[in-house]
């Protein structure tokens, strides 16, 4: 009887202190933002370019003590590193991979890793929170079809930039995020972190990235600006990276590319809503499972939400850390905190 009196009150404890880990862990990417600002006064872009495309997370790696593991993809001290990642951003224009299709050259590049190096790039502990995994986490693919090795395979993690489109539908939503080079797909895009920008001439390596927004793009303050959040993975779909739509959510959090940018970023939506908890997913009536139909990537497979109950955290612009209710508005709150400026201020919990 005493144990059975004890043990809720245990695992309540040691979920208290997983949940203030997670919020630890938000922090510390709200200090790799800023730290970029005062570094290169700009924000950083959502991702890097064209095809195979480093995202924050990878970009964020000298902000967070993870110069190491930047060095052996910026090529610091790491040679046939900037070889292969030159290649991850740029045209195929080397002997090792030419005529490779981009969005293959991440794939290509995580593929040529040992073992030892792709488990300490799946082991960052800040980017995974404890309440639902810990230890080093990645994506491996089974999928024998040809389209797999589209896929960014590799290193998880349990938290999202928050994308904010002005599209409507859920089709073009993911497009108009990645492209960089369209100024049509440029304007649409009103969330904290755009793309950036495409250099002239040769790329110069993902070090050389051209931010596109100073920290005054953020006109409705700091304060009122949700710039990460914690991303929803349903029940039996971590660790999965395939072809079909609805298990691309846990694709490499280090590269994007034109489909699979759910392992890194997420949409708020005015007809979504929070995930209410880990086994939150339904398969749409009818729906093809092998099918590649965005017109289903609603909260379901591609929204925020926790394996903390009723809670999911939420970066804001300032660096503070907010916990919102599952029952959170998310056409009257989330969407007004995504947009930088629509000038609605919402009352924070």
């Amino acid at each position: 009887m005493l144990i059975a009196l004890l043990l809720p009150a245990v695992q309540a404890a040691r979920e208290a202190a997983r949940r203030m880990q997670c919020t630890n862990h938000l922090k510390q990417f709200g200090l790799g933002v800023h730290n970029h600002v005062s570094a290169k006064s700009n924000l950083l872009p959502a991702v890097v370019l064209h095809e195979s495309r480093a995202t924050v997370f990878a970009q964020l790696m000298p902000y967070y003590e993870q110069q190491s593991l930047w060095d052996r993809i910026a090529g610091r001290g790491y040679e046939q590193m900037m070889q292969d990642m030159d290649e991850w951003i740029g045209p195929a224009s080397n002997a090792w991979n030419a005529g490779t299709n981009g969005q293959q050259r991440y794939r290509q590049w995580w593929d040529k890793l040992t073992d030892q190096e792709k488990k300490e790039f799946a082991s960052i502990p800040i980017w995974k929170c404890p309440s639902r995994r810990a230890g080093a986490q990645m994506t491996t693919s089974n999928d024998t079809a040809a389209a797999d090795l589209y896929m960014p395979i590799g290193p998880v993690s349990d938290y999202a930039t928050v994308i904010r489109t002005a599209h409507a539908s859920t089709s073009t939503s993911w497009v108009s995020h990645v492209a960089c080079n369209d100024i049509n797909h440029i304007n649409p895009q009103l969330g904290p972190l755009r793309v950036g920008r495409l250099p002239t001439g040769s790329p110069p390596g993902i070090d050389g990235v051209i931010p596109r927004d100073p920290i005054g793009y953020w006109a409705d303050g700091t304060s009122n600006q949700i710039v990460f959040g914690e991303k929803h993975i349903p029940t039996g779909m971590a660790n999965i990276c395939r072809t079909p739509w609805y298990q691309q959510g846990e694709c490499s959090a280090l590269a994007i590319n034109a489909r699979a940018v759910a392992g890194a970023s997420r949409r708020v939506h005015e007809d979504w809503r929070l995930a209410t908890g880990p086994k939150d997913y339904v398969l749409p009536a009818g729906a093809d499972p092998n099918a590649n139909n965005d017109g289903y990537d609603v909260y379901l497979g591609y929204g925020f939400g926790s394996y903390h109950p009723g809670v999911c955290h939420f970066l804001i612009g300032d660096g503070a850390v907010k916990s919102f209710s599952n029952t959170t508005s998310m056409r009257d709150v989330l969407v007004r905190l995504a947009d930088v400026a629509d000038g609605v201020p919402v009352s924070m919990p």
